[in-house]
């Protein structure tokens, strides 16, 4: 027998030996899904807006029926659910056993976590488009009347509100979250200015124009802290770096991004509009960059030492932050559907709303 009889043999006792190559390990282990269409209608369907909170292993989440919905983080069965008779386009703040949300006919509820139970629910003046913020004692929501108010979270009742004169009728209509930051509060308008007031009175301690021209110069982004900078940009122009206590510019990144950056290990991250997550250094230089889409990066957050990107596309991306290399890439079953609210990344765990009204669940 000649060595070419024997080479098919020799190639299979070798194929025996030799070791499979690694799987790539799943970084987002779906555990549970829930439609939150509603139910029978036909026609242009309302999209998912609003973010989902993590909170003591239980999801809350609002379905497009006008109900307010908690579920078991575990497993998904559902805990409690009030009728409230909207929809929702914000997030949830938690205070002590309550959470607190408010909904696009503004009006704001306070529930127990546990049970749903009504504590109180007040009206305000317009569709509440933000996740409130609970500093000191001070409860912040922003409208879509380019309003901030300020409540008590214990009772509801209003403390200060300002008003802001939005002279353009081309908004995004994404109301920047309120940042509570030594007292101050810092948010941004839709007629392109970011503005810092005092957390007690709401009195306007500066004001910047960072956006200009006609229309779309929302600053919508959540002001973010870095290495005692503020972070802050608006769709149509530039990241900002700010000083926080004269708004004083102290340098500009030559981006666009639709969301606030993420910090991690040292390094800044931002998601830009033309499909780049870019990392910089402490002190902004850019350190590193990868093209993920040429969609749109939207929805952003760390879940188990990595960066969870979503595109507007149906993409989600698991990117290692150290290697800059996409390790994961999920698709959220649709090619339109994407993120517009925030990811909640807590208890280990992700959740997130899509547009297609699907709340994903992911460990």
């Amino acid at each position: 027998m000649n060595w070419k009889t024997l080479l098919p043999l020799i190639l299979m006792i070798s194929c025996s030996y030799m070791q499979a190559p690694p799987r790539t390990k799943v970084q987002l282990k779906t555990l549970w899904i829930k439609n939150h269409d509603p139910a029978q209608e036909t026609g242009n369907l309302p999209m998912g807006l609003h973010s989902p909170l993590i909170y003591e292993g239980i999801v809350f989440s609002g379905h497009n029926q006008g109900k307010m919905r908690a579920y078991e983080l575990s497993n998904g069965r559902l805990v409690w659910e009030s009728q409230d008779d909207s929809t929702y386009h914000g997030g949830f703040a938690q205070f002590k056993d309550q959470v607190i949300y408010g909904t696009t006919k503004g009006r704001v509820f306070s529930r127990h976590y546990l049970t749903g139970n009504l504590k109180y629910a007040i009206d305000l003046d317009g569709s509440i488009e933000s996740v409130g913020q609970i500093e000191n004692g001070r409860l912040l929501f922003h409208t879509r009347s380019h309003k901030i108010f300020c409540l008590d979270p214990e009772t509801g009742k209003i403390l200060w509100a300002y008003k802001r004169s939005v002279p353009f009728s081309t908004t995004i209509q994404r109301a920047s979250r309120p940042v509570i930051n030594n007292n101050n509060v810092y948010v941004g308008f839709a007629d392109g200015f970011i503005v810092s007031l005092s957390l007690e009175e709401g009195i306007v301690l500066w004001e910047r124009k960072l956006a200009t021209g006609a229309k779309f110069i929302d600053v919508d982004t959540t002001p973010f802290f870095f290495n005692n900078e503020l972070l802050v940009s608006s769709l149509a122009g530039d990241v900002f770096g700010l000083d926080p206590k004269t708004g004083n510019i102290i340098r500009k990144l030559d981006y666009s991004i639709g969301r606030s950056p993420v910090a991690l290990e040292n390094h800044v991250f931002i998601a830009t509009v033309s499909g780049e997550l870019v990392k910089f250094s402490e002190s902004f230089n850019e350190v590193d960059k990868i093209k993920l889409s040429d969609a749109p990066l939207m929805a952003f957050a760390q879940f188990k030492g990595k960066l969870v990107v979503s595109a507007a596309d149906g993409k989600v991306f698991v990117v290692d932050p150290l290697l800059m290399e996409v390790v994961e890439m999920k698709l959220l079953g649709h090619p339109y559907s994407t993120v517009y609210g925030d990811m909640e990344s807590k208890e280990n765990h992700l959740a997130l709303m899509s547009s297609r009204n699907r709340l994903f669940i992911f460990h």
